[in-house]
């Protein structure tokens, strides 16, 4: 349909990514100093709106697109859940009110770590057969 709803959050600096980091990292595992984002040196949030009955779904396209975007060009990426927990604590809040987004009008989906592998990139684990089924 083209609507093209959900909206990214690109951090690089440093310290709105650590901050948000550490606030996943808590979420996550319950306990401060924790850095979700292991380091990385930038971080793509996607959100979506709230009202929109496929937010979850058109964001989870967008965080897939993103990773395979960055398999091409060599970059080290990983999923990270946890995006509606994080904006919605007042650190999370506050770092979309400081982007110009409304938090009460956008849902966290989930993020995109990105930095630069200090080695190879794992090579694809072999698919399990069944996963495929047909009619016709």
């Amino acid at each position: 349909m083209g609507r093209q709803a959900p909206v990214i959050l690109k951090i690089t600096d440093p310290a709105t990514v650590r901050a948000l980091g550490l606030c996943n990292g808590k979420i996550m595992t319950g306990k401060e100093g924790v850095d979700a984002f292991y380091g990385a040196p930038a971080v793509l949030c996607v959100l979506a709106p709230k009202d929109d009955p496929t937010a979850v779904w058109d964001g989870s396209s967008v965080i897939t697109n993103m990773l395979n975007e960055a398999a091409s060009l060599g970059l080290g990426s990983c999923w990270i859940h946890r995006g509606r927990e994080q904006f919605e604590t007042p650190e999370g809040r506050d770092i979309l009110k400081k982007a110009g987004i409304d938090p009460d009008a956008f849902l966290g989906i989930d993020s995109v770590i990105l930095g630069i592998p200090d080695g190879p990139l794992p090579k694809a684990a072999p698919r399990r057969e069944g996963r495929v089924f047909t009619i016709g």
